[in-house]
């Protein structure tokens, strides 16, 4: 096998802004990087890794393959894994699940969302920055973006015989790259100003303009836009994505040029977009070209004559449009290049008007012959707010708490984690969370190649399998115990499947009225009824159709304030050898700040006797042997191959995402603390525990979280935290972690070099840990997370005020915080005040 050079773009180090783009781009995704057969100690279980990375290993056959689309499934073959998880057409060449996915207004407006983080510092030293997923290590991953859009890509350019027998395949594959555009622009232009952007543009206008299709301009003009006067749905996310790539290409400065009233509104409009493709060629102005100028003017009249003329006509003149909308499209596109021919490419490249404005006169021409969709089928603006039902009742999956739900369909397993019921705007939504995997005995992982965690086992994650992020699927309900009634759904598109990280996807689905008026009953002492849901397939039995749901009511228990969810753990035994108290210390200690319950997550059962006493006194959930739970394939990768193999974290992400939904309704905060290396601290808790045990004031965290909270009148969706690495010389015998390791590295998040650093997206201001009100979750990231509404805050805490004390020594036979980098050389004693108060809670 031969090795691939990697990507050019690759940036090692600290990161600017401009230059840790590169990394989130769609056309991105993760590559095959290896493919292993481990045997199972203990039984006779084999089961085969396919490991994503950034460094593909190819053979002939592979072509590149990134573990999610194999053509005719050449080198799968070899494999003993289920192709069909991997090929996408069916045996006429035409695309399995349909185009239906791509199209979807509402997915594609959530996919969009951006939010505002906020700097927390005392006083004049508070920032705000743009914040979008794909900016961040969210989008590393394979998340349901880049599958989507590598899928059809592939489809499109691997059969294109088949494609141009298909006009949904035509008119899809034109689609693609202006959602490229879109997307990639957007991750360009967040978090940064306008001077940064011009910069962006001009380092990246060779990638730019390849994006997409190398013909890019063929396949725009000759598409069948006709076809969106037929598909009211398609239509409408046409319109939202050219409305949202003219905004993006008109830079924040200038977004109010997008009011167009008059002919001149629409030439200023134009000319704004006309300098930023130019620069993005690396072209220089355009003004003294006449030919141009004459070419664009006329295109603009076309425009602006065009739009007046189509607003004009009835719905009876439907064959007319037809014929306007193609006569449009086709004299738009004839100002596209010079009427002579040019002798040098990159004139020729300069004199041509870019297609993407060309697009977006189109857009603006058609308008008003694009059918709205109807009333029914609207989906609350993702900027709505999101509230609980109503009541003392709350949905979950029926069979008891913890329950995990498996279907089969095909090859394929789902594993629906959790379900929840909730009020979004003036509507009932019920949201799923679940996870694919195949039947056979292989997994799909994306692993590290680089950095401090480069090459190890130990940090692999498992993926969802690539095809769940192309299911479209219709949500039907039904109340139990009605016998012989249909299940309903609202028309149109009523679900939404996304995955930003691409470990597991989330499902919303919108509930008829005439079901929803029965589960949020005005009557609180009425038991409101049990549901039935059936996930139907839009694109006509081409997609998965598991067995149906079943929802049950639950009673609330006793309100939260703040809970703890942790990563999976393993190998208590060991890690009690090191430290003989260390998680009684650890839950202890984060008893006394005010975290009211631990949700711990176990991988291979070792923690059950250090947590029992907890269990059994109610503030300690726990879940034992987690990825056994799930697949038990995956409970053998976890704790059954040679200690160099095992991948006992590899659903981790899984893990935390089940647990933080599990709080939705019953805490108003979680906290990840990921594992017994981790404690929450601040300078303020010592004083702050003084008032708590001597004048009865609340509890140190949640005193701080309640004050933050009101700081940004109640907006706060997530506390972003950053780490404290701790480590150094280890005393021979020392009382707990606290006095154990007492260095800490030297550059921290503080004061302006602090604001300065938030602001500049530099390496070490991405997030460690962060607390969520787990309602406006959709997804973790381990380290991040994304949320759901896009007026909520994400606020980032500095250092001073609140982080987490990382004791990474902790476990190694080396230390890690002074030969990794980390320069732990700064001695640091501001949470030894614990110890002694922790060590007097002891019991055994």
């Amino acid at each position: 096998m031969r090795r691939r050079a990697r990507s050019p773009l690759h940036v090692q180090g600290s990161m600017t802004a401009a230059a840790a783009l590169w990394a989130w781009l769609p056309a991105l995704p993760l590559a095959l990087h290896q493919v292993l057969d481990l045997e199972m100690e203990g039984t006779s279980e084999v089961v085969t890794v396919l490991e994503g990375g950034m460094q593909p290993r190819d053979d002939e056959d592979m072509i590149g393959e990134m573990t999610t689309w194999v053509p005719e499934c050449r080198w799968f073959r070899k494999l003993p894994c289920e192709c069909e998880h991997v090929l996408y057409h069916l045996p006429n060449g035409a695309f399995g699940p349909g185009y239906g996915r791509l199209w979807h207004k509402p997915t594609l407006e959530r996919l969009m969302l951006r939010f505002r983080r906020q700097w927390l510092g005392p006083g004049d030293l508070k920032a705000e920055v743009d914040y979008f997923w794909k900016n961040t290590n969210m989008g590393v991953f394979k998340s349901g973006l880049d599958v989507a859009h590598y899928v059809m890509n592939n489809h499109f350019s691997q059969l294109p015989k088949t494609c141009g027998q298909f006009a949904e395949c035509i008119i899809s594959s034109a689609f693609v790259p202006l959602l490229n555009w879109m997307y990639t622009l957007q991750t360009f232009q967040t978090g940064i100003d306008a001077e940064q952007y011009s910069e962006i543009l001009d380092q990246y206008s060779a990638f730019l303009e390849r994006m997409g299709k190398n013909n890019l301009a063929e396949s725009l003009s000759e598409a069948p836009w006709r076809m969106l006067m037929v598909k009211s749905s398609w239509g409408s996310s046409f319109l939202y994505v050219m409305e949202r790539l003219g905004e993006l290409l008109l830079g924040k400065d200038q977004v109010h040029k997008a009011l167009i009233e008059s002919e001149d509104d629409l030439k200023a409009y134009v000319e704004t977009i006309d300098r930023s493709l130019l620069r993005i060629r690396g072209c220089s102005s355009s003004a003294e070209n006449h030919e141009r100028a004459h070419r664009m003017n006329r295109a603009i009249s076309v425009t602006f004559a065009s739009q007046r003329e189509l607003s004009h006509l009835t719905d009876q003149d439907r064959m007319s449009k037809a014929a306007i909308v193609e006569a449009v499209q086709e004299d738009i596109w004839q100002h596209s290049l010079s009427s002579e021919k040019q002798g040098e490419e990159a004139e020729e490249k300069c004199s041509a008007i870019h297609p993407i404005l060309l697009m977006l006169l189109f857009a603006r021409a058609v308008k008003p012959v694009i059918r709205p969709i109807d009333k029914e089928e609207v989906w609350p603006s993702p900027m709505a707010g999101i509230r609980p039902l109503e009541g003392s009742w709350m949905y979950r999956f029926c069979g008891g708490d913890g329950q995990i739900i498996h279907r089969r369909v095909g090859r394929t397993e789902l594993h629906f984690m959790a379900a929840d019921i909730m009020q979004s705007g003036e509507e009932l939504h019920l949201e799923l969370l679940w996870f694919a995997s195949s039947d056979d005995r292989c997994v799909m992982l994306g692993g590290v190649e680089q950095g401090e965690h480069g090459g190890k086992a130990y940090y692999t994650f498992a993926h969802t399998l690539p095809a769940a992020h192309l299911q479209h699927w219709r949500c039907l309900f039904r109340v139990q115990g009605s016998h012989g009634s249909e299940p309903e759904g609202l028309p149109g598109d009523n679900a939404a499947t996304l995955s930003y990280s691409g470990f597991d996807s989330v499902t919303t689905c919108r509930i008829p009225e005439s079901i929803a008026a029965q589960v949020s009953s005005v009557d609180p002492s009425a038991r409101p009824p049990d549901l039935e849901l059936t996930l139907e397939s839009r694109d006509y039995g081409k997609g998965w159709e598991p067995e149906p749901l079943h929802l049950c009511p639950v009673l609330r228990p006793a309100r939260r304030h703040i809970t703890a969810c942790t990563s999976t753990l393993h190998n208590a035994q060991r890690m009690h050898r090191i430290l003989p108290h260390l998680v009684e210390d650890w839950l202890n200690y984060h008893f006394m700040l005010g975290i009211d319950h631990f949700s711990l997550y176990d991988t291979d059962g070792s923690f059950e006797p250090y947590v029992r006493e907890y269990v059994r006194e109610g503030r300690v959930s726990y879940q034992k042997s987690w990825p056994s739970k799930l697949s038990p394939k995956y409970g053998l990768l976890a704790t059954r191959t040679s200690p160099q193999q095992r991948r006992p974290m590899l659903l981790e992400p899984q893990g935390l995402d089940t647990c933080i939904w599990e709080q939705r309704h019953v805490s108003d905060w979680v906290v990840v603390v990921h594992s017994f290396e981790e404690y929450l601290h601040s300078p303020l808790f010592p004083a702050m525990m003084e008032a708590h045990t001597g004048r009865g004031e609340p509890a140190p965290l949640r005193s701080l979280l309640d004050h933050w909270n009101d700081e940004a009148a109640g907006r706060v969706a997530v506390f972003d935290l950053y780490q404290e690495v701790m480590g150094g010389p280890r005393p021979s015998r020392p009382r707990s972690v606290f006095s154990a390791w007492t260095q800490k590295r030297a550059s921290s998040l503080y004061g302006f070099d602090g604001v300065d650093m938030f602001k500049d997206n530099d390496r070490d201001t991405r997030p460690f840990s962060y607390i969520v009100r787990p309602l406006s979750l959709v997804h973790t990231g381990v380290h991040m997370v994304q949320t759901k509404a896009g007026n909520e805050m994400v606020a980032a805490l500095p250092i001073d005020r609140l982080c987490v004390k990382h004791y990474i020594d902790l476990g190694s036979n080396r230390s890690r915080c002074l030969e990794d980098g980390f320069e732990c050389t700064k001695a640091d004693n501001s949470i030894l005040w614990a110890e002694p108060l922790v060590a007097a809670m002891r019991k055994r």
